[in-house]
């Protein structure tokens, strides 16, 4: 990995604009006058943390090319340095032109749900696991072609559990939420349970685990969030009560 100095990071940086800090990890992202994406990535730090062989930078890039073998549209790292005057790696992807589902949603376009749903699916049939699937990490290109943005957190392995847990992330803003309501939950579980083409069996699990994470999710709202959001997972379609009937129903 090639070094980079001072001096090269802030000519790298000049007159590049803060797109997003992350408020825990310094996670910085800049969009630079030559329309591309710079991040810096924090290093951790700790001699017993696994992260000094498995970098986030590394992990963006096995990740990169994973995606890559599957055919799935990501956001395609350039150019990658390890910058020696601070605790961070720095990656530069190519921009992407396009909007991301949350500002489509503020627009009044929630019929991307639609298309959302089905292409979460086809993600889960593909056995993977897009961590941070918020509403913001993912694009709509101006071909009309989904494309996923911030892949460090992934995984390449999906369980039932997993399935359901990661429509739940999809619910992380209030915002999210307030247009998933319009648009309807139900109507977007059902469009992701036909595109997943899952048996009987697992369509009852995923929807088991879907109540329970829905209801934890649940505790973090107030006021009439809280309560639309009360009477969706109620409505849900489940004829079975709870998972260990699901995990029961199973075996059958």
């Amino acid at each position: 990995m090639q070094t980079l100095s001072q001096e090269e990071f802030q000519e790298l940086t000049k007159d590049a604009k803060v797109l997003r800090v992350h408020p825990r990890r310094g996670d910085v992202v800049y969009l630079t006058p030559e329309q591309k994406i710079l991040k810096l990535y924090h290093r951790k730090s700790h001699s017993y943390c696994r992260h000094l062989t498995h970098t986030h930078t590394q992990r963006v890039l096995r990740n990169y090319k994973k995606l890559q073998k599957r055919n799935i549209d990501c956001m395609q790292p350039s150019e990658v340095y390890r910058y020696i005057d601070r605790s961070f790696d720095v990656v530069i992807y190519n921009f992407k032109p396009g909007t991301t589902v949350r500002d489509l949603l503020k627009q009044g376009d929630v019929s991307v749900l639609d298309e959302l749903a089905v292409y979460i699916a086809m993600l889960h049939n593909h056995n993977i696991y897009f961590q941070d699937g918020h509403m913001g990490n993912y694009l709509v290109t101006t071909a009309q072609q989904f494309y996923l943005l911030d892949i460090h957190f992934m995984k390449f392995r999906i369980d039932l559990r997993r399935r359901a847990k990661n429509l739940v992330f999809l619910l992380t803003h209030h915002d999210d939420v307030e247009d998933m309501l319009r648009f309807g939950l139900q109507r977007f579980i059902d469009h992701y349970l036909a595109a997943a083409k899952l048996s009987s069996w697992k369509r009852y699990i995923v929807l088991a685990y879907l109540r329970r994470y829905l209801r934890q999710r649940l505790q973090t709202f107030t006021g009439e969030i809280e309560q639309n959001l009360e009477k969706q997972i109620t409505g849900l379609g489940l004829t079975i009560n709870s998972l260990d009937e699901a995990n029961n129903f199973s075996k059958r």
